[in-house]
Order: structure tokens, then sequence, then C-alpha cells
């Protein structure tokens, strides 16, 4: 069985879920405020600090995390940053990773692409694992674990199916 760590990556704050045979656990990874360039290289040790301690404490096999958008409110630079701390700790740990699309991760939970509340990815989870979490961070993580447990398990694709093109014949 895999020990699967999802993370839905932050600057302020970063949701993660570990799941060990069927059993799971979220919580989230609250990193101080940076207003200066000083604070803002701190902030970003400090993550890696702490994303380096939960590799050494849970052991995870794989790692699934949620890509960069370029809708980040903190910028593009900022999340490669991010995204780069969580590559790099699972790469010195050596443990393989694949980055999930929001769409893909949506796609999992059976919503669909011009649905765009928040609230639907909640009562998407509850429909799906009865599950409810107290913040977004850890309701995203686990929407992460659980969609990289199914792409495990053969029981969802990465890659969406593609639909037959349904073109007009021209008589």
């Amino acid at each position: 069985m895999s020990r699967i760590l999802g993370i839905d990556p932050g600057k302020i704050n970063c949701g993660l879920c570990f799941i060990n045979d069927k059993e799971f656990k979220t919580w989230k990874i609250s990193i101080f405020k940076a207003e200066s360039k000083l604070e803002k290289i701190n902030q970003l040790v400090q993550l890696e600090i702490e994303i380096d301690n939960v590799f050494r404490e849970f052991e995870p096999t794989i790692m699934f995390h949620e890509g960069i958008s370029f809708g980040e409110k903190f910028g593009v630079a900022e999340s490669g940053k991010i995204e780069y701390i969580l590559q790099r700790t699972a790469f010195n740990h050596g443990i393989p990773f694949t980055v999930l699309s929001n769409m893909t991760i949506r796609r999992f939970l059976g919503i669909s692409k011009g649905e765009k509340t928040k609230d639907l990815i909640s009562l998407a989870i509850y429909k799906k694992f009865n599950q409810e979490f107290a913040s977004q961070d850890q309701r995203d993580s686990f929407a992460i674990a659980k969609c990289g447990e199914a792409i495990l398990a053969g029981e969802f694709q990465l890659i969406a199916p593609k639909k037959p093109s349904k073109k007009k014949v021209v008589k």
C-alpha cells in the first residue's frame, strides 16, 4: 500500500493530507506573513524546514500536489518557489511526485468546468467521501490525496479521456 502525501501549496497556509491504508490525517502548516524581502526568504526557508519534517515523520512513498496557477493571489513567481521547495524536498527524500492541475482535481470530484464556487468542492467531497474539514487548506489537500489514491488504484485517469467529435457530414 502506498503512503500518500497530498499537498495544497500556499505561502501563508499549506494544506497537507497523509493517507495510509485508508486512514488519513489532514492538517495545515501556517507560515508567518512576510512583508520585507528578507522576511520572504525566511518564510520560504521555514516552509522548506516544515515540509522536510513532514517527509521525515510520515515517510510517504509518493507525493501529489496541486500545481501553480496563473491566477494565484501572490503571483506566479512566489508559487513557483513553493512548488520548487515541494519537489526538491521530495527528490531529496527519493519520493516520486505528480503535479495535479486544479481542473484534474475538479474532474475527479465531478465538478464541471464552468462551476467556480469553493462551496461546490466542499459539497462534492462530502457527497463522495462523507467528510468535512475545518479549513479550505485541509479540504483541498484531502481532495488532492484522494485523487492521487484513485490514480494509483487505476480508478481515475490523470488525463481526461477524449470525447468523440461530433463533425457534421456534408452531403
